[in-house]
Protein backbone atom coordinates (compact mmCIF):
# COMPACT_ATOMS: atom_id res chain seq x y z
CA UNK A 1 0.00 0.00 0.00
CA UNK A 2 1.29 3.33 -0.76
CA UNK A 3 2.76 5.58 1.72
CA UNK A 4 -0.03 8.29 1.25
CA UNK A 5 -2.81 5.87 1.41
CA UNK A 6 -1.58 3.82 4.41
CA UNK A 7 -1.58 7.89 6.38
CA UNK A 8 -4.71 8.40 4.88
CA UNK A 9 -6.33 5.60 6.69
CA UNK A 10 -4.71 6.68 10.07
CA UNK A 11 -6.52 9.78 9.41
CA UNK A 12 -10.08 8.01 8.42
CA UNK A 13 -9.77 5.71 11.87
CA UNK A 14 -9.02 9.06 13.68
CA UNK A 15 -11.48 10.51 12.41
CA UNK A 16 -14.25 8.25 13.14
CA UNK A 17 -12.83 7.67 16.68
CA UNK A 18 -13.37 11.28 17.39
CA UNK A 19 -16.77 11.29 15.51
CA UNK A 20 -17.96 8.11 18.04
CA UNK A 21 -16.48 10.01 21.40
CA UNK A 22 -17.42 13.36 20.40
CA UNK A 23 -21.51 12.24 19.33
CA UNK A 24 -23.89 13.38 21.36
CA UNK A 25 -21.23 15.37 23.65
CA UNK A 26 -22.75 18.19 25.34
CA UNK A 27 -20.79 21.42 25.51
CA UNK A 28 -21.48 21.49 29.31
CA UNK A 29 -19.66 18.29 29.47
CA UNK A 30 -16.75 18.61 26.75
CA UNK A 31 -15.62 21.89 28.69
CA UNK A 32 -15.20 19.96 31.70
CA UNK A 33 -11.68 19.29 33.47
CA UNK A 34 -11.60 15.56 34.04
CA UNK A 35 -9.18 16.12 37.11
CA UNK A 36 -7.74 19.23 38.14
CA UNK A 37 -4.91 20.17 35.63
CA UNK A 38 -6.19 17.77 32.84
CA UNK A 39 -7.13 19.28 29.89
CA UNK A 40 -10.88 19.08 28.74
CA UNK A 41 -12.53 17.85 25.64
CA UNK A 42 -12.68 21.04 24.14
CA UNK A 43 -9.01 21.89 24.85
CA UNK A 44 -7.87 18.56 23.65
CA UNK A 45 -9.72 19.37 20.57
CA UNK A 46 -7.86 23.48 20.32
CA UNK A 47 -4.46 21.74 20.62
CA UNK A 48 -5.69 18.88 17.87
CA UNK A 49 -6.21 21.52 16.09
CA UNK A 50 -3.45 23.67 16.51
CA UNK A 51 -0.96 20.81 15.34
CA UNK A 52 -2.38 19.62 12.43
CA UNK A 53 -2.78 23.23 11.13
CA UNK A 54 0.78 23.20 10.04
CA UNK A 55 0.52 19.70 8.64
CA UNK A 56 -0.48 20.74 5.04
CA UNK A 57 2.14 23.55 5.06
CA UNK A 58 5.05 21.43 6.42
CA UNK A 59 3.93 18.64 3.51
CA UNK A 60 3.70 21.87 0.64
CA UNK A 61 7.58 22.79 2.20
CA UNK A 62 9.07 19.59 1.81
CA UNK A 63 7.70 18.95 -1.66
CA UNK A 64 8.80 22.39 -2.74
CA UNK A 65 12.04 22.50 -0.58
CA UNK A 66 11.19 25.94 1.02
CA UNK A 67 11.63 27.18 4.62
CA UNK A 68 8.57 26.11 6.76
CA UNK A 69 6.68 28.98 7.80
CA UNK A 70 6.50 29.07 11.76
CA UNK A 71 4.26 27.04 13.64
CA UNK A 72 1.96 28.63 15.84
CA UNK A 73 2.93 29.11 19.47
CA UNK A 74 -0.12 27.58 21.69
CA UNK A 75 0.71 30.36 24.38
CA UNK A 76 -0.36 32.95 21.72
CA UNK A 77 -1.08 31.27 18.54
CA UNK A 78 -4.76 32.32 16.71
CA UNK A 79 -5.79 28.58 17.22
CA UNK A 80 -6.08 28.73 21.02
CA UNK A 81 -7.07 32.77 20.42
CA UNK A 82 -10.96 31.29 19.38
CA UNK A 83 -11.08 29.70 23.72
CA UNK A 84 -12.76 26.39 24.28
CA UNK A 85 -15.48 27.77 26.29
CA UNK A 86 -16.68 30.19 23.07
CA UNK A 87 -17.03 27.09 21.13
CA UNK A 88 -19.26 24.22 21.22
CA UNK A 89 -17.62 20.77 20.32
CA UNK A 90 -19.34 20.24 17.34
CA UNK A 91 -17.88 23.70 15.77
CA UNK A 92 -14.28 22.37 17.28
CA UNK A 93 -14.45 19.23 15.97
CA UNK A 94 -16.01 20.37 12.20
CA UNK A 95 -12.42 22.77 12.40
CA UNK A 96 -10.16 19.82 12.92
CA UNK A 97 -12.38 17.44 10.78
CA UNK A 98 -11.29 20.40 8.15
CA UNK A 99 -7.66 20.21 8.65
CA UNK A 100 -7.72 16.23 8.66
CA UNK A 101 -8.93 16.99 5.33
CA UNK A 102 -6.54 19.31 4.30
CA UNK A 103 -3.77 16.98 5.30
CA UNK A 104 -5.36 14.32 3.13
CA UNK A 105 -5.52 16.76 0.05
CA UNK A 106 -2.19 17.34 0.29
CA UNK A 107 -1.10 14.24 -0.14
CA UNK A 108 -3.41 12.61 -2.22
CA UNK A 109 -1.85 10.49 -4.68
CA UNK A 110 1.59 11.70 -3.61
CA UNK A 111 4.42 8.83 -4.29
CA UNK A 112 6.08 7.43 -1.52
CA UNK A 113 9.32 8.95 -2.87
CA UNK A 114 7.81 12.55 -2.12
CA UNK A 115 6.66 12.47 1.35
CA UNK A 116 10.23 10.71 2.00
CA UNK A 117 11.86 14.22 1.19
CA UNK A 118 12.72 16.01 4.58
CA UNK A 119 11.95 19.05 6.20
CA UNK A 120 13.19 21.07 9.47
CA UNK A 121 11.03 20.52 11.64
CA UNK A 122 10.22 22.02 14.95
CA UNK A 123 10.71 19.55 17.84
CA UNK A 124 11.69 16.82 14.95
CA UNK A 125 14.60 18.58 13.05
CA UNK A 126 15.60 17.38 9.42
CA UNK A 127 12.56 14.59 9.12
CA UNK A 128 11.07 12.70 6.14
CA UNK A 129 7.43 14.63 6.20
CA UNK A 130 5.74 10.77 5.68
CA UNK A 131 7.69 9.56 8.52
CA UNK A 132 7.03 12.62 10.93
CA UNK A 133 3.20 12.35 9.73
CA UNK A 134 3.33 8.66 10.48
CA UNK A 135 4.64 9.24 13.68
CA UNK A 136 2.36 12.04 15.14
CA UNK A 137 -0.84 10.18 13.98
CA UNK A 138 0.31 7.18 15.39
CA UNK A 139 1.88 8.72 18.58
CA UNK A 140 0.58 11.91 19.82
CA UNK A 141 -2.40 12.27 18.17
CA UNK A 142 -3.73 8.84 19.01
CA UNK A 143 -2.39 10.07 22.77
CA UNK A 144 -4.69 13.03 22.51
CA UNK A 145 -7.80 11.13 21.46
CA UNK A 146 -7.69 8.61 24.58
CA UNK A 147 -7.40 11.98 26.49
CA UNK A 148 -10.50 13.06 24.79
CA UNK A 149 -11.77 9.56 25.19
CA UNK A 150 -11.31 9.99 29.24
CA UNK A 151 -12.42 12.95 29.58
CA UNK A 152 -15.50 12.34 27.93
CA UNK A 153 -16.44 9.76 30.00
CA UNK A 154 -15.17 10.84 33.74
Amino acid sequence: MPFAEAIAGLIDQHRARLEAVTAGLDDARATRQPAPGEWSVNETLLHLIGDTASFPREIRSALTGTNPPQRLDQAGGAYTSVGAEDRSVAALRARLFANLDATKAAIAGLPDEALGNTQQIEGFGDVAVGRWLRFTLSGHFDEQIKQIEAAASA
